[in-house]
């Protein structure tokens, strides 16, 4: 008869998790955030300016020498014709249009 023996040996196994440490009631450090914004207001006030019309103008030369277009010189005075103005009339000027090239306000 042969005899069987078995030896057993018992080896400790070492684990780690992501769970509780010991130290579940430690208070983690404040995460520090910095936010920052800018924002660029740009105010325009418009001051109702006349312009009374002289014997010889035409709407054409106003608007030109008033820095202004002259579609926008009509529809603020609600003119259809831009030949039907007369000498004594008074012009409500719209704030002057930008020069070419200028940078768009905004």
């Amino acid at each position: 008869m042969v005899g069987v023996s078995v030896l057993l040996v018992s080896v400790p196994i070492l684990g780690a998790s992501c769970g509780d440490d010991g130290n579940a009631d430690a208070t983690l450090p404040p995460i520090v955030t910095t936010t920052s914004t800018s924002i660029s207001l740009t105010t325009t006030t418009f001051i109702a300016t006349y312009y009374k019309v002289e014997r010889g103008d035409n709407l054409g030369n106003i608007a030109r020498r008033l820095g202004v277009e002259m579609t926008d010189l009509m529809a603020l005075n609600n003119i259809t014709n831009p030949n039907e103005i007369e000498a004594g009339q008074s012009l409500l000027v719209p704030p002057p249009t930008a020069p070419s090239g200028a940078p768009p306000t905004g």
